[in-house]
């Protein structure tokens, strides 16, 4: 009756075993019958934090005309918070407005569970953007009252109404960063011309603020608790409270060990960046390896680098068992490759003692500390590498850590969700990549250096990707 031919929705159909919306939309190949309405589900793609949808839509009382319907479905936003992502967000904003402007005139409508927060605040968002475009100045506060008077608790928490700031405060600073895979050369030409340290054009500026502010805002108060301090390899580098991995407690023992749950491109919670054990905490990185059912792990450290300890050896030697309170390791092969080692374990645990775990560690071996790898075609391959072994245990975290987890860590994490949007959309964003990162852990990709290979190493894919003549 409204002619809407847009829905944005913003709830999943369950949440926390909860029912929070009906599904209204019919499975592939079904017709669902609503009253004198019939719907069908022509078309479905799924991105990284949504889901685009396309509806045909007829009235009986209407000679069955049908109706185009475009649904667009994100994902990824928990009731009653915010998403983890702000570039997530961002992207699925610009797609919603791209496909608004295809049917301009009609009312769009927007629901998430209850049709007021997640709802409120992207409407919001809408409002304050084409304010910021025609005055150059926003009210937030004035904003969210005024569609409190058209429904109630519009924008429903405090957590929401500072994402709002955030958002916009991103969008003024930043502007855009996408751009196409194509275009990596000449991005890569403006950082040698412009990007230098001693000298902060806008390029440094940018980096110099997703380095040094983008995480001053977070929280990390029980890492810096005092019977979990001993637990951090580095004064500066703790898990945020919101991202981090919390174990199973023990007695008196603390749930606290420093490492934080990664969103992927392809999902949420993909990777746990982790510091390397430390002596006194290898039983808790086992622990977390257990619980999280995690079968990968990517170490990115040496033990020993320039005769600093870097990462505690939390495997055995060959054909021993290495005990840490319950947990029984065993390494079943060994493998050197040219850069990099693979090993295999076996775990277990003594209270269950017929449950083991696989678990497969790629250990690259050839990466400096603070600094890069020398061959941008070596780290490909090894992390080619990890993505097949990824692929055979999907659904579960992959553990990645170097000796702090945040600098190695940070540019395999970037290069894996860089590479991935690659290959799905020719496109890419290296510098809200690493915001993006830093906004679930701290200092990931700590230097100037590791952020330029970043590019470099996506430059080597792009031109492997581009000989399947993918870009045309």
């Amino acid at each position: 009756e409204t002619n809407s031919k847009v829905i944005v929705m913003l709830t999943n159909l369950m949440e926390n075993g909860k029912a929070k919306c009906e599904q209204y939309w019919p499975e592939p190949g079904c017709t669902l019958r609503c009253g004198s309405f019939e719907i069908q589900l022509r078309e479905e793609n799924e991105k990284d934090s949504y889901i685009t949808r396309t509806l045909l839509v007829a009235n009986e009382d209407a000679d069955y005309k049908p109706r185009s319907i475009s649904q667009l479905h994100f994902t990824t936003w928990p009731d009653h918070g915010v998403p983890s992502s702000t570039t997530g967000f961002l992207r699925f904003y610009h797609h919603v407005k791209e496909v608004m402007e295809t049917v301009s005139g009609a009312p769009v409508t927007v629901h998430c569970s209850a049709g007021v927060g997640r709802t409120g605040t992207l409407i919001g968002f809408d409002i304050l953007m084409a304010e910021m475009k025609k005055h150059k100045s926003v009210n937030v506060l004035e904003t969210v009252v005024n569609m409190r008077k058209d429904r109630t608790l519009m924008v429903q928490t405090l957590e929401q109404y500072i994402f709002l700031h955030k958002l916009l405060v991103e969008v003024h600073l930043f502007g855009s960063t996408d751009f196409k895979a194509t275009e990596i050369n000449q991005k890569i030409e403006e950082m040698k011309r412009y990007f230098i340290t001693t000298q902060l054009t806008d390029l440094g500026l940018k980096l110099k603020e997703v380095l040094e502010t983008t995480e001053s805002q977070l929280s990390d108060s029980v890492a810096k608790l005092p019977n979990n301090k001993s637990k951090n390899r580095y004064a500066n580098i703790y898990s945020y409270d919101h991202s981090r991995v919390k174990v199973q407690i023990d007695g008196n023992e603390s749930d606290y060990i420093n490492a934080g749950y990664i969103d992927s491109y392809e999902g949420a919670r993909t990777f746990i960046a982790s510091q390397g054990p430390k002596p006194d905490t290898v039983k808790d990185f086992w622990k977390m390896i257990w619980e999280t059912n995690s079968k990968v792990i990517v170490m990115l450290t040496n033990l020993m680098e320039k005769n600093k300890a870097k990462c505690e050896q939390y495997w055995p030697e060959p054909g021993c068992t290495l005990r840490c309170g319950s947990f029984e390791i065993q390494l079943r092969e060994e493998n050197e490759k040219d850069s990099y080692i693979t090993r295999t374990f076996i775990v277990s645990q003594s209270n269950q003692s017929h449950v083991s775990l696989l678990i497969f560690q790629l250990h690259f071996t050839t990466w400096p500390d603070h600094g890069v790898p020398s061959s941008t075609t070596g780290f490909l391959r090894f992390y080619h590498h990890v993505k097949e072994v990824m692929e055979t245990v999907s659904g579960t975290p992959v553990t990645v850590h170097c000796s702090d987890g945040a600098g190695r860590t940070g540019v395999l994490i970037s290069v894996a969700n860089l590479v991935e949007r690659i290959k799905s959309e020719n496109k890419l964003d290296v510098f809200r990549t690493v915001k993006d990162l830093r906004d679930m852990r701290p200092k990931m990709v700590t230097s100037e250096a590791q952020y330029r290979f970043i590019y470099e190493v996506c430059r080597k894919f792009v031109e492997g990707f581009a000989t399947y003549d993918n870009f045309k």
